[in-house]
C-alpha cells in the first residue's frame, strides 16, 4: 500500500497533488452526489443570428423563429427547441440571439455516463488513463475538463489526507469573477457531483 502522506514521487521527486498525478489508482469508493434542484445553469449564446433576407455573414436564425417575431410583433422571447430566442429590433435589419436558461439536464447527460463508469470502477485498480474521463481539457484552464454542448467545465478537487486513504470531490464549475488583464478569467465552484476515495499507486499490487 502506497503511504497517501507521501508529497511526492519517491522515484523522481515529482509532487503528488492529486489523483491525476498517480498512474495507477485504486477506487475504494464512490459516491454520487445530486444537484440541488434549486441551482440552475444558465448559458447566453454570444453568436448573432440575423434574418433569410440579411447578406452579412451571420448565421440564419431558423425559420420558425424569424416568423414568430414577424407574426408578433410585440413579442420579445421565443421558446424554440430547448432555446430562449430573443430580437433585438434594429431600424435596418433585425438580429436574434438565444439563450438556455437552465443547462442542468444537458450537464447531467453528459457527465452520467462518467459516474455511472465509476461506480464500476470501485475496488479495482486501474490505470490512470482508464480512470479519467473522455472530455477535453480546458485550453485556459488545463486542470479542467468541458462539459461537452455547454459554457460549464468539471474537476477533481483533493481534499485534505484522512487515514490511508485521499479523497477527492468531482465539481461542476462555472465562469468566475473576470479579474482583467492583471488576472484574467477565473472559474468559480458550483456545486458537487461525486466523492471518492481512492489509494495512489506507482506500481501493480
Amino acid at each position: 500500500m502506497l503511504d497517501t502522506s507521501l508529497e511526492k514521487c519517491p522515484y523522481c521527486e515529482r509532487n503528488f497533488h492529486g489523483v491525476e498525478d498517480f498512474p495507477l489508482i485504486y477506487l475504494k469508493s464512490f459516491e454520487r452526489i445530486e444537484i440541488s434542484k434549486d441551482l440552475v445553469f444558465p448559458f447566453e449564446d454570444s453568436e448573432i443570428f440575423v434574418g433569410i433576407t440579411s447578406h452579412t455573414g451571420n448565421k440564419k436564425a431558423p425559420v420558425e423563429v424569424i416568423r414568430f417575431f414577424e407574426d408578433n410583433l410585440n413579442e420579445e422571447k421565443f421558446v424554440y427547441e430547448g432555446w430562449e430566442w430573443r430580437i433585438q429590433k434594429r431600424g435596418y435589419e433585425d438580429s436574434y440571439n438565444r439563450v438556455q436558461v437552465d443547462q442542468k439536464e444537458i450537464i447531467l447527460e453528459k457527465i452520467n455516463p462518467y459516474l455511472d463508469k465509476l461506480e464500476t470502477l470501485v475496488g479495482k485498480e486501474v490505470c490512470l488513463k482508464e480512470f479519467l474521463p473522455n472530455f477535453k481539457k480546458d485550453n485556459y484552464f488545463k486542470f479542467a475538463f468541458n462539459i461537452p454542448d455547454t459554457k460549464y467545465c468539471f474537476s477533481f478537487n483533493e481534499y485534505e489526507n484522512v487515514g490511508e486513504y485521499r479523497t477527492t470531490g468531482i465539481k461542476i464549475l462555472g465562469d468566475g469573477m473576470n479579474l482583467g488583464s492583471a488576472g484574467g478569467p477565473t472559474l468559480t465552484d458550483l456545486c458537487e457531483v461525486g466523492r471518492l476515495t481512492y489509494e495512489g499507486r506507482l506500481r501493480p499490487i
